[in-house]
């Protein structure tokens, strides 16, 4: 709580003295982060600085790391799975390779928004939503969203003849995965 009071402090003053001085001198801070709203910012392993929740996982990403953390509250720790063990920093890196995929889906579906209920879950979390023991969520390589104004059965149908990760279809949510980055089968299902 205090670093991230002293982060915002940091950015308000630089900001302020920018606005005031702008002809005067140089831009301190990127416009980018500038305009950003003043919001938690988290440690991510693997990532040298502090991450703002409400920043885009990738630049240009239509994803924040406040939808893969849930908001914050899910910070990456080593896991083991599947008989391997995932350093903390790893899993943040799938989580940047699952935004990608996530943007590539947005735009099959015209841009629609898309919300997660569940990205990344640390073991307590998963245990704690009931998952599976070898949940992708646990290596940020799953998650269960919901495209605005298409049903999710209709969202299924849609992905079933070329994704090729797992695939789980409910009345609630689509739950994707990226299990043939391990080499797994692809796989259907109906909640």
């Amino acid at each position: 709580m205090k670093i991230n009071l002293l982060v915002a402090i940091v950015f308000w003053t630089i900001a302020t003295i920018q606005s005031a001085y702008a002809k005067v001198i140089p831009p301190l801070l990127p416009k980018s982060i500038l305009n950003m709203p003043a919001t938690k910012a988290i440690k991510l392993p693997g990532i040298d600085r502090l991450v703002f929740v409400d920043e885009p996982i990738y630049p240009g990403s239509n994803f924040t790391w406040k939808e893969a953390t849930k908001g914050g509250s899910r910070i990456p720790v080593d896991t083991m799975f599947d008989g391997r063990l995932y350093s903390a920093a790893e899993i943040v890196q799938n989580i940047i390779d699952f935004a990608r995929d996530l943007d590539d889906i947005r735009a099959q579906f015209g841009n629609r928004p898309i919300t997660l209920s569940s990205w990344y879950r640390t073991p307590a979390a998963n245990r704690a939503a009931r998952g599976r023991p070898k949940s992708l969520h646990l290596i940020g390589m799953a998650g269960d969203i919901r495209i605005s104004g298409i049903s999710p059965p209709k969202v299924y149908a849609r992905l079933a003849p070329t994704w090729l990760g797992g695939l789980g279809n409910n009345t609630a949510y689509t739950h994707i995965d990226k299990r043939d980055r391990l080499g797994w089968t692809s796989g259907r299902w109906v909640y």
